[in-house]
């Protein structure tokens, strides 16, 4: 992406690539924060939590970019569309490893037959009398 981003456009394209790049591994990685806390809080504050870490993060971001739009040493246009590609496909990978979650779980469900699924004391097709 760095050489594509150099090929097109020289140097400029080059800088705002890179720093395109970090902001989106910045942004993405300190998403990952909360989650070393959660554990330890109830769950109503560890959704308060993320709410808000989300919240400083997209802040943060966008102070970013708009301090470094003008900016005569970097492409504004590489920038934006890495931090744009990068949110794309990181959202993209995120969902496929959630869509083979789920069809890991379905299958397993499948496997070990659907009263298995069901509490004791309970039957598939009625009261437990």
């Amino acid at each position: 992406m760095l050489a594509l981003a150099f090929l097109l456009g020289g140097l400029e394209s080059l800088a705002g690539a890179s720093v395109g790049l970090g902001l989106v591994v910045l942004f993405l990685l300190s998403g990952r924060l909360p989650f070393l806390v959660d554990a330890q809080l109830a769950p109503g504050v560890a959704y308060l939590v993320l709410g808000i870490n989300y919240l400083f993060r997209v802040v943060l971001l966008l102070v970013a970019l708009v301090a470094l739009k003008d900016q005569s040493w970097l492409d504004a246009r590489a920038l934006g569309l890495v931090v744009i590609g990068g949110a794309l496909v990181w959202n993209a990978i995120a969902l496929r490893k959630h869509l083979d979650g789920l069809g890991k779980v379905n299958s397993s469900e499948t496997e070990t037959g659907s009263n298995e699924s069901i509490p004791s004391g309970t039957q598939a097709g009625g009261s437990s009398r």
